[in-house]
């Protein structure tokens, strides 16, 4: 059951990631490239804290499209660790098997 919501939840940030570049695209702002300044403090700022109150306080006193590539940069992480989590879920199922053989239901 949780595979099958860490893919639902990486669809849906895929899909959120989309209307972020979209909307810095449409407005013809920058997107930041990968490994520029900003992309650096901002992957660290997304290490180092995991209360969104401390965003949104960062959010109030910055400009929509540089709200817009945090979030992008955010979303990145998430997903980053959404598959980390998914590919750990594999080995455990490979190591250790499914539900039925932990409870020994299996039917064999």
């Amino acid at each position: 059951m949780a595979t099958i919501a860490n893919c639902f939840l990486t669809k849906r940030l895929q899909e959120l990631l989309e209307d972020y570049i979209d909307y810095l695209r449409t407005r013809n702002h920058r997107q930041w490239e990968q490994e520029s300044e900003e992309w650096v403090a901002m992957r660290k700022l997304g290490r180092e804290h995991n209360d969104a109150s401390f965003f949104m306080g960062i959010c109030r006193t910055r400009p929509p499209e540089t709200i817009a590539n945090m979030v992008i940069v955010l979303i990145n992480q998430a997903d980053y660790l959404l598959f980390k989590q998914l590919e750990r879920l594999e080995q455990d199922f490979m190591g250790n098997g499914g539900f039925s053989e932990k409870n020994g239901t299996n039917q064999a």
